[in-house]
C-alpha cells in the first residue's frame, strides 16, 4: 500500500475509533436471538484465523448459523446498508453540505453519485475507489507499484479486459484476485467465475491505474499493447464481448453471454514452469495482497463502527426530537394554564380593589356615626345638667 493510501484514513481512524468487544453486526444478531454469544465468539475466532479474512455475515452463512433471509432481515431492520455518501462524510472526504449538493444534482440528472462528486470537484477518483472499498469491504490497490504476472493474461482476452475494465492480478489454487474499475459489476464477476471455473476475489483500482496495468501486462505478453478496440467482435452482442481462456479445448460460452469462448494457444518455445516454483511465486505475489486485505479489513471495521455510531446518534437525535416535541406540548399546556390563572388573579385583584373601596366607605361611615354619637352624648350631658339645675331651682 502506498503512503498516500495509508495517510488518507489513518488520522481519522486513530481519532475516532473506539474499542469494541464484537463487531456491530454480531451484536445485532445476538440481540435479535439469531445466534448466541458463544456462537458469535467461535465464529469471530474462526474469522481471525482465515486469510484473507471473510465477512462475518458470509462466515455465519457458511457455518449455517443463520439463513440468508434472517441475515437480510436483520440488516434491513437496523438499516445496516451503509450508503456511499455516509462513508465519504464519515471519512471526512466531503462535508454534509457537499453531499446534499451532490444528491440534489443526482435527483436532476439521475447519474451515479460517485461520478457526480468527481464532476463537482469534491473528490478524486482514487478517493472514490477508497470509499467504495470501505463500503464493499474490499481492497483498493495501486497497480502502478504492483508486479503483474503476465501468465494471468491467458485467462482473459485483452479486448474483453479493456472493454469491461477488469484484470486478473494474482492467482492461488482455485481463486483469482480480479482488479475492477467498477467493483459493483456483479454480472462480470458471475461471468468470469463461470468461464474460468475459479473463485473471484475482487479488488478495486482507478481506471487510469488499470489502463496502465493492462498495457504493461498485455504488452509484456505480446509486445507493444494494441489500441483498445473501438467495438467488440461481431460474433457476440455489444454488451458482452468474447472472452479467452487458457485451456486445451474449446470452453463453453458463458451463460447468458451470447458469445463463444475463444482459445488462446500457448506461446511457442516457452518452457513449462515447475509447479512448485510457480506456486511459490504466486504465493509470494499474494502476500502483499493479503496484507492489503487485512489493512482494509481493519479500516472497514473502524468505519463500520463509526457508521454504526452515526446511526446510533441519529436514533438519539430522533428520540431527543420526540422528547422536545413532548416538552413543547407540555410547555404550551403550562402556558395556557398560567394564562388562565393570570386571568383569575386579575379578576381577584379587581374584586379585592372593590372590597377595599367598600371597606374605606364603611370606615368613613363608622367615623361619621362615632362623631354623631359623641355629639349626642354631649347634648345628653348638657340636657341632664340643665334638668338638674332646674330641679334644684324648683326645690329651693
Amino acid at each position: 500500500m502506498s503512503p498516500m493510501d495509508v495517510s488518507a484514513l489513518a488520522p481519522f481512524v486513530a481519532q475516532r475509533t473506539r474499542a469494541r468487544h464484537q463487531p456491530l453486526l454480531g451484536g445485532l444478531l445476538v440481540k435479535e436471538g439469531l445466534i448466541n454469544q458463544a456462537q458469535l465468539e467461535r465464529v469471530l475466532a474462526l474469522q481471525q484465523e482465515m486469510e484473507p479474512r471473510p465477512l462475518l455475515g458470509q462466515l455465519l452463512l457458511d457455518q449455517k448459523l443463520v439463513t440468508a433471509y434472517e441475515l437480510n432481515a436483520a440488516l434491513s431492520k437496523y438499516n445496516r446498508e451503509h450508503l456511499l455518501g455516509d462513508v465519504l462524510v464519515e471519512t471526512k472526504l466531503i462535508t454534509t453540505a457537499q453531499l446534499e449538493t451532490a444528491l440534489a444534482t443526482q435527483r436532476k440528472t439521475d447519474g451515479p453519485l460517485g461520478e457526480i462528486l468527481i464532476q463537482l470537484g469534491f473528490i478524486t477518483e482514487r478517493q472514490l475507489k477508497r470509499a467504495l472499498g470501505i463500503q464493499l469491504r474490499i481492497a483498493c490497490v495501486d497497480l502502478d507499484h504492483r508486479p503483474i504476472d503476465p501468465a494471468l493474461t491467458s485467462l482473459i482476452s485483452e479486448s474483453y479486459a479493456r472493454h469491461h475494465q477488469v484484470m486478473p492480478i494474482a492467482r492461488t489454487d482455485d481463486r483469482i484476485v480480479l482488479a475492477m474499475a467498477d467493483p459493483t459489476d456483479v454480472d462480470r464477476i458471475t461471468e468470469l467465475r463461470s468461464c474460468t471455473g475459479c473463485g473471484i476475489d475482487v479488488v478495486t483500482t482507478t481506471a487510469d491505474d488499470l489502463e496502465r496495468a493492462l498495457s504493461r501486462a498485455y504488452g509484456a505478453r505480446s509486445g507493444p499493447a494494441p489500441p483498445a478496440p473501438a467495438r467488440l467482435e461481431e460474433s457476440g452482442p455489444a454488451t458482452d464481448p468474447p472472452m479467452h481462456r487458457m485451456a486445451p479445448t474449446r470452453a463453453p460460452a458463458a451463460e447468458g453471454s451470447g458469445a463463444a469462448a475463444k482459445l488462446v494457444p500457448p506461446r511457442p518455445g516457452r518452457e513449462p514452469a515447475t509447479p512448485g516454483a510457480a506456486l511459490a511465486a504466486v504465493r509470494a505475489r499474494m502476500e502483499p495482497i493479503r496484507q492489503l486485505a487485512r489493512h482494509w479489513g481493519r479500516w472497514a471495521d473502524s468505519v463500520e463502527g463509526l457508521l454504526g455510531e452515526r446511526l446510533e446518534r441519529r436514533g438519539e437525535v430522533a428520540r431527543l426530537a420526540v422528547e422536545l416535541e413532548e416538552s413543547r406540548a407540555a410547555h404550551e399546556r403550562t402556558k395556557l394554564s398560567l394564562e388562565a390563572k393570570d386571568q383569575a388573579l386579575s379578576r381577584l385583584e379587581a374584586a379585592h380593589a372593590a372590597l377595599a373601596q367598600e371597606h374605606e366607605a364603611l370606615r368613613a361611615a363608622v367615623a361619621e356615626l362615632r362623631e354623631r354619637q359623641d355629639a349626642l352624648l354631649r347634648d345628653r350631658g348638657y340636657a341632664i345638667d340643665h334638668l338638674e339645675a332646674a330641679l334644684q331651682r324648683l326645690r329651693s
